[in-house]
C-alpha cells in the first residue's frame, strides 16, 4: 500500500513566509499524471490556504484539529530542541515541567523562589519564596524557625487588642 501525502498527512520539515519544506514520499508525484493523482504541489496548496486555520479566531474554533496536526509534528523532537528551534524563530514557547523539573528550575533557584527554614523537630525544611519582590524588602533564602502550634498566639491577641 502506497502512502501519498495529503494536506492532513503532509510531512512540512520547515516553514516560514518565503519558504516551505516538505517531505516527499514514494508514492507522491511532482506533476498531474493520469491517475489523477493531486501533484505535490497541490496538496502543499491545499495545506497552505486550509480554510480552518486562516485566523486566530478559526484556529481557536478548530483547535482540536489543529491539536492533532502539531501533535503529529511536535512528537517527532524533543521538547528542547523545539524551543531552541522556536527561540531560533521568535515563536514565544516554554517547556510545562513536572513539579521537580520546575523547582529545580534555574530560574527558580534565581528567583528566589523556594526558600529554606528550621524546624526544632524536622530539622531544614524547603517552602515556597515570596513571588513578589520589592527592591526595598530584603529577600533572604534562609528565614527565621518555624514556629510549634500557638507559640507566640499570646502576643499576637495581644497585638490585635483581642481578649478571650
Amino acid at each position: 500500500m502506497k502512502i501519498i501525502s495529503t494536506k492532513d498527512n503532509l510531512q512540512v520539515l520547515h516553514e516560514d513566509n518565503h519558504i516551505i519544506v516538505v517531505n516527499k514520499r514514494v508514492g507522491d508525484i511532482v506533476q498531474g499524471d493520469k491517475t489523477g493523482d493531486k501533484p505535490l504541489s497541490e496538496v502543499v496548496k491545499e495545506y497552505i490556504k486550509d480554510k480552518r486555520f486562516l485566523s486566530n479566531k478559526l484556529r481557536n474554533a478548530n483547535a482540536e484539529d489543529l491539536k492533532v496536526i502539531l501533535e503529529k509534528y511536535l512528537i517527532k523532537n524533543e521538547t528542547h530542541n523545539w524551543i531552541k528551534l522556536f527561540t531560533k524563530m521568535n515563536i514565544p514557547c516554554g517547556p510545562i515541567y513536572n513539579i521537580k523539573q520546575a523547582v529545580e528550575n534555574p530560574q527558580i533557584t534565581f528567583r528566589n523562589m523556594i526558600v529554606s527554614s528550621n524546624h526544632k523537630k524536622i530539622g531544614k525544611f524547603k517552602m515556597a519564596g515570596n513571588p513578589i519582590k520589592m527592591s526595598n524588602y530584603k529577600d533572604p533564602k534562609t528565614r527565621g524557625e518555624i514556629p510549634e502550634l500557638d507559640q507566640h498566639r499570646k502576643k499576637i491577641l495581644k497585638d490585635f487588642k483581642i481578649k478571650i
